[in-house]
C-alpha cells in the first residue's frame, strides 16, 4: 500500500509530514482534544433530543426536509436469578425455566417468557415481578430520511 508522504490535518487543511514526528505528535494532540470536545457536544445534543423526545412522548422527532430523529435506548431490565429460581421450587417445570432462563456468559432472561409465564400462574408472577430490576441505560439517536 502506498501511502502520501504529507497527512492533511481535516480541522485546518494543514499539510503534516510523516516523517516529523514531532509535529505528526502535536497533531495528534490537538486531534484527540477536538475528539474529546466533539464526544461531549455529542453527548449533550443526544441529551437534548432524549429530553425533547420524552417532552413531546414520542421516540421519533420529525425534524423537517424528509428526517427524523429517533432516539433508542434507555432502561434495561436486570434480572435477579437466585429470585427466578424460585419458580422451581413454586413448581415451574424444569422445561419452561431452561426456556425463561438461558446460560450464556451472563445469564439472559427472556421478557416474552417472563411475561407468559407470570401471566399464567400468578405465584410466578409475584416471583418475576420481584426479580426484575429497570436500570438506566444509555440512549442513542440516529438521523433517518423518512420514508414516503
Amino acid at each position: 500500500m502506498v501511502s502520501s508522504v504529507e497527512i492533511v490535518l481535516p480541522t485546518t487543511g494543514e499539510l503534516v509530514s510523516r516523517a516529523d514526528a514531532k509535529r505528526c505528535a502535536l497533531a495528534l494532540s490537538e486531534i484527540r482534544k477536538l475528539e474529546n470536545q466533539l464526544k461531549e457536544v455529542k453527548r449533550e445534543l443526544t441529551e437534548a433530543l432524549v429530553n425533547e423526545s420524552a417532552r413531546q412522548g414520542t421516540r421519533t422527532l420529525d425534524i423537517g426536509e424528509g428526517f427524523a430523529a429517533v432516539v433508542t435506548g434507555g432502561t434495561d431490565t436486570v434480572w435477579d436469578i437466585e429470585i427466578l429460581e424460585q419458580l422451581r421450587d413454586a413448581g415451574l417445570p424444569e422445561e419452561r425455566m431452561d426456556a425463561l432462563v438461558r446460560t450464556e456468559v451472563r445469564y439472559r432472561v427472556d421478557q416474552r417468557e417472563a411475561k407468559r409465564i407470570g401471566g399464567a400462574n400468578p405465584v410466578y408472577g409475584e416471583i418475576i415481578a420481584k426479580a426484575q430490576t429497570e436500570v438506566e441505560g444509555s440512549y442513542t439517536v440516529q438521523i433517518r430520511r423518512r420514508q414516503r
